[in-house]
C-alpha cells in the first residue's frame, strides 16, 4: 500500500463521519505504519503512530485504531485491543479470503479490508468504521453469505476433533494440545492441518470462526478471559 492519497482527492464522504476523528495505527514495521498513518492524515484524520498497542495510555480516547493483522496471534489481539481502548478496530488483512475477513470480524473488529486496498477505499472504510458503519468489498460479503450455513453433511469431525477446536478455542498452544492429547508437537500440527483441510480453512483463527458458526464450539465469558488473557 503506497502513502500517496489520490490528488486532490478526500475520502468519500459518510453520513455522520467527522474528519477530525483521532485514529491510532498500529504495526510493528515502520514502513508500513508511515504509509498506513499518512495516507488517513492526507485524508483529514488525526493520526497517532505506535509499533505496539500496549504503549497507548488506556485513558487516551481515540476513536479508531488501524491494526496490519500479520500472524494468527493478531487475530487473538483484535478484542483485547478494542476493549482496551474502548474504540472500534479497523483490521488490515495480509490476504483477501473470505476466512480471513471472517475471522477479523468474530474477533471483534468493526470492519477489515486487504493490506493493498487503494488510499481512497482505506479511508472509506476507516470513516465507516468511525460512525458505526462497516464497508466490505461485495465478493467478500456474498462469500460471507455463503459460509453462513450448517456443517456440510460430508464433513467428518470426531469426538477428538471437537475436543482439540475447543482447546484452540480456548486459547491453548500447540505446546498444551500435545501435553494434553500425549502426540508430540510436529503429530499435533500435521493433525492439525489435516482437520483445516477437512474443514475448508487454512488456519486455527479461520477454524475457531467456522467452528462457532457451526456450532461446534462454545465459549463462555470465563474461556473468553482465559482466551484474551494470552494475548
Amino acid at each position: 500500500m503506497g502513502p500517496d492519497a489520490p490528488s486532490g482527492a478526500r475520502t468519500p464522504t459518510v453520513r455522520g463521519a467527522s474528519m477530525t476523528a483521532k485514529v491510532l495505527v498500529v504495526d510493528p514495521v515502520a514502513t508500513t505504519r508511515e504509509g498506513v498513518a499518512l495516507i488517513l492524515e492526507r485524508c483529514g484524520f488525526q493520526v497517532d503512530r505506535l509499533d505496539s498497542p500496549d504503549a497507548y495510555p488506556t485513558e487516551q480516547h481515540t476513536d479508531a485504531v488501524v491494526v496490519n493483522v500479520h500472524t494468527e496471534d493478531d487475530f487473538t489481539g483484535v478484542r483485547a485491543l478494542r476493549d482496551r481502548h474502548d474504540s472500534v478496530v479497523v483490521a488490515l488483512l495480509r490476504s483477501s479470503e473470505a476466512g480471513d475477513y471472517r475471522a477479523a470480524l468474530t474477533a471483534g473488529a468493526r470492519t477489515a479490508c486487504a493490506w493493498d486496498t487503494s488510499p481512497r477505499d482505506l479511508a472509506m472504510v476507516v470513516t465507516a468504521a468511525v460512525v458505526g458503519q462497516t464497508v466490505l468489498p461485495t465478493a467478500i460479503v456474498e462469500q460471507l453469505v455463503g459460509l453462513m450455513q450448517d456443517a456440510p453433511p460430508e464433513l467428518t469431525v470426531s469426538a477428538e476433533d471437537l475436543r482439540w477446536l475447543q482447546l484452540l478455542a480456548r486459547g491453548g498452544s500447540v505446546t498444551e494440545l500435545s501435553t494434553v492429547v500425549g502426540y508430540s508437537p510436529r503429530e499435533v500440527f500435521r493433525r492439525l492441518r489435516q482437520l483445516y483441510q477437512r474443514m475448508g480453512v487454512s488456519n486455527r483463527q479461520q477454524a475457531i470462526a467456522l467452528a462457532g458458526i457451526w456450532g461446534l464450539v462454545h465459549l463462555t465469558a470465563a474461556d473468553e478471559r482465559r482466551r484474551l488473557s494470552r494475548v
